[in-house]
């Protein structure tokens, strides 16, 4: 007698884990990473069973929109109102009010509980906190989130990093190029250099790096890589096309993610969009 088997679809893992995106030129080196087939989209939204495995400091979550028609990310968690830093969006995880009234709106906190600003430091404030520092009431511990959103040759990719200022600050995180098999991208230059960047990411301070690999503990399994899109070496004689990029406000994240329905990319393919989009994320 056949004995039917259920169909039993494996926990879904971020795209990358143990991951700081520091500069807007890191997240393009995820995003590289992924149409070049490195790295996998999102393929869904994450089930409520699967958010406290997923949703650490460290993960990063990159999801195509058209392929799933998702536009907005949700996390199940409490975040401060958004704040704009350099090209990203910016959250901070709150207490969850619990008094009567809107639960999902965060309470301002008292300037005597606030966190004085001189515990952090100008590149913390700069890179990974901005002016979230003593305005609310601020979860112990919390998550920071950090966001942004790209229309490439007509597909819009959602970028989420999660991370504590606390893994920031003892290096417990690396950044895309400091992970070994990534160490070798460079972003595309349609990715780079659109015209609508507010600070164009080849510009901006501490970008490109140019560092070591370092070992990371992976707190669970990350998405497979496929090893055999290796990008074309750069060479005078290979011209990328220059394409403007506009900003997509990114606003609240929620959370889906989905599976890229393009054949992984190969440079000088043109058409992109960039930017924070205020409409798709809490």
């Amino acid at each position: 007698m056949n004995i039917p088997v259920a169909n039993v679809e494996p926990a879904m893992a971020p795209t990358e884990t143990g991951c700081v995106l520091r500069t807007t030129y890191d997240g393009m080196v995820s995003l590289e990473a992924t149409l070049q087939g490195r790295r996998f989209h999102a393929p869904r939204r994450l089930r409520e069973s699967e958010r406290n495995q997923a949703i650490q400091s460290g993960a990063v979550f990159i999801y195509e929109e058209g392929a799933s028609g998702i536009k907005r990310w949700t996390d199940g968690k409490s975040w401060s109102p958004s704040r704009l830093m350099g090209n990203y969006l910016i959250y901070r995880e709150v207490n969850q009010q619990l008094d009567g009234g809107d639960k999902r709106r965060p309470t301002k906190r008292r300037r005597s509980d606030a966190v004085p600003p001189q515990d952090y430091t100008d590149d913390e404030k700069k890179f990974y906190v901005g002016s979230l520092t003593d305005t609310y009431d601020f979860k112990q511990g919390g998550l920071m989130k950090k966001t942004i959103s790209i229309k490439y040759r007509g597909s819009v990719h959602h970028i989420v990093s999660y991370y504590t200022l606390e893994d920031v600050r003892s290096q417990r995180l690396c950044r895309p190029r400091q992970i070994e098999d990534l160490r070798d991208i460079r972003p595309r230059d349609e990715l780079l250099r659109g015209t609508a960047w507010k600070i164009r990411p080849d510009l901006e301070d501490d970008a490109p790096i140019s560092q070591p690999a370092v070992s990371v503990v992976r707190q669970y399994v990350a998405s497979p890589v496929i090893q055999q899109h290796v990008p074309p070496p750069i060479s005078n004689q290979y011209v990328l096309p220059q394409t403007a990029a506009t900003f997509v406000p990114n606003v609240g994240l929620a959370a889906d993610m989905y599976f890229p329905q393009h054949i992984p990319e190969v440079w000088g393919q043109a058409g992109v969009c960039c930017g924070t989009d205020h409409s798709f994320m809490y």
